[in-house]
Order: structure tokens, then sequence, then C-alpha cells
């Protein structure tokens, strides 16, 4: 349960970065990954509030393990302004991933890596650290594609993290833009 504060602290990380100013931000809604519920019995779909409208603010999709309760979640925010960017730059791609680490008290880990996802140039950002009062391990990987900005994000347990390393890679491996 505790990592879904913190699934909700990182996707409003996600919303402030993408959807703060300028026009407002829409979903993508022209790329699919992997439902993780229907490729393993371990991970359950995490319902959206009753209440919720598609906002940038929330995630697009997420799954949380049944014996960890670590989550794996997307998020998207897109706006035509992003077109006229251009090519990511791992330093245009570190600004738009360090919103997510914004509510660190402790940084023990930040380790980035270049990946490419779909083509598209990305970054791949290992935390550990306390974010409020949990210890935690954040794999987050963050890539532009056509007008849209895309987070993939892993997080669990200092003891649980490994366990799911293998299913976000798949779940990363598994984005396909339309």
């Amino acid at each position: 349960m505790k990592y879904l504060v913190v699934l909700v602290i990182l996707a409003l990380g996600c919303g402030t970065l993408i959807g703060s100013s300028g026009p407002v931000d829409t979903k993508s809604e022209s790329y699919r990954v992997a439902d993780l519920s229907k490729e393993s019995s371990e991970w359950e779909k995490v319902a959206p509030a009753k209440d919720s409208t598609p906002s940038t603010a929330t995630s697009d999709v997420a799954y949380k393990s049944k014996a960890n309760s670590s989550v794996i979640f997307v998020n998207s925010g897109c706006r035509p302004k992003n077109k006229s960017i251009g090519k990511s730059t791992e330093e245009d791609l570190r600004s738009l991933t360090d919103p997510l680490f914004m509510g660190a008290a402790e940084v023990l880990v930040r380790k980035e890596e270049p990946r490419v996802v779909q083509g598209a140039s990305a970054l791949q950002t290992n935390f550990a650290g306390r974010i409020g009062d949990e210890r935690v391990m954040i794999r987050a990987v963050v890539f532009r594609l056509q007008t849209c900005v895309y987070y993939l994000v892993y997080t669990a347990s200092p003891q649980a993290f490994e366990a799911g390393e293998k299913t976000f890679a798949y779940f990363v491996s598994s984005f396909q833009g339309r």
C-alpha cells in the first residue's frame, strides 16, 4: 500500500512537469504496452479513481505486485509544441526526469544511462533513496515520441526491487507507439 503513495507522488511529479503551463496537455492514445495483469497473476491493474477524469497528473495505466506492493506505471503528456523540439538530448531528457525525484529526502544512488525505446533516445535513471519515510528504489525511462513525453516507471522497496526488474524490462520493451 505504501508504494501506491509513491505512485501518486511520482504521477503528480510527471503531471506537474508536463502539465503545468501552456496549452492543456492530453494523454497519448497512440501507444500500447503489455498488460501485466494478463501476462502474470502476480500483477494486478490499479483501477483509476472513480471520480477522476483523464489528466496528465495521473498515470495512464499502473500495475501493482500482489507479492510485494511494487508498482509499474506509464504516464504520458502530449502538447503540440513538443514536436518543435526535435531529437531529445540527454540534457533535455534529464530536465524531464528531474522532477520525478524532487520529493526525495535522501539520495543514495542516482545513475543515468542512455537507452533507445521504439527508435527514440531515452534516459533510464536508477534511483535509491528515501521519499517521505520510505526507502525506495526507482527505475524510470523517459523519452519523447512525436508530440508526447512518456514516463515508464518501476518503484519498489530495496528488498523487492530485484524481483521486478525483468518484468519492468519486459514492460519497457513492449512499448509500441503508433
